[in-house]
């Protein structure tokens, strides 16, 4: 198998192709690596507030400690999205099933991390999504455990950290839900 990688003009060979060859035992393990990474390492989509990678590393292991191990690497990657590699395969999927979460008034959605990730074209799609609150104003308390499954038929549904005061305002005020939809046209 061939790999051709293009260097850039500064160096000394002025920018020609360099062709690396690796054998047949080396692509496997090449491929081999690529698989494992592929189930350790998820991307993270910030929306909010952009913290370093090593804050995000910080407020993650902070939040999460007991449904994650430890994080070997975060990496920026440009337009609010992070490459995060855990050290285990159950680490990257519990951390999976928990996005999207508000962490420090910073709403972070986690996915897997697919080989050629280009976080230009993730940004496109995501710009589209919006944050809605639906309101069922005279919704019967019984009627209360359906609406997650009301508002997962709309989009993601979104867990909010509140405060006391947020509390007590849902609390008194109709039942509502939080969620991400690409698509505002379809709640009309």
């Amino acid at each position: 198998m061939h790999l051709s990688s293009f260097l850039d003009n500064n160096n000394s060979n002025g920018g020609a192709p360099v062709e690396i060859i690796f054998n047949n035992e080396e692509m496997l393990l090449l491929e081999q690596e690529i698989e494992r990474l592929e189930r350790i390492t998820i991307i993270c989509h910030v929306m909010g507030s952009r913290p370093n990678r090593g804050l995000l590393q910080d407020m993650l292991q902070a939040k999460f400690h007991s449904q994650i191990g430890g994080i070997k690497e975060v990496q920026a990657l440009g337009k609010g999205f992070y490459q995060i590699i855990l050290d285990d395969n159950d680490s990257a999927s519990n951390l999976i099933t928990l996005s999207p979460c508000q962490v420090r008034n910073t709403w972070l959605f986690m996915r897997k991390w697919t080989h050629g990730f280009n976080p230009e074209k993730a940004a496109q799609h995501e710009d589209s999504m919006k944050k809605v609150t639906m309101l069922f104003p005279g919704l019967s308390l019984e009627y209360n455990m359906l609406l997650p499954t009301i508002g997962n038929s709309f989009g993601m549904m979104l867990e909010e950290e509140l405060t006391l005061a947020d509390r007590l305002k849902k609390h008194l005020g109709p039942p509502s839900i939080r969620l991400l939809v690409h698509d505002i046209d379809k709640l009309s």
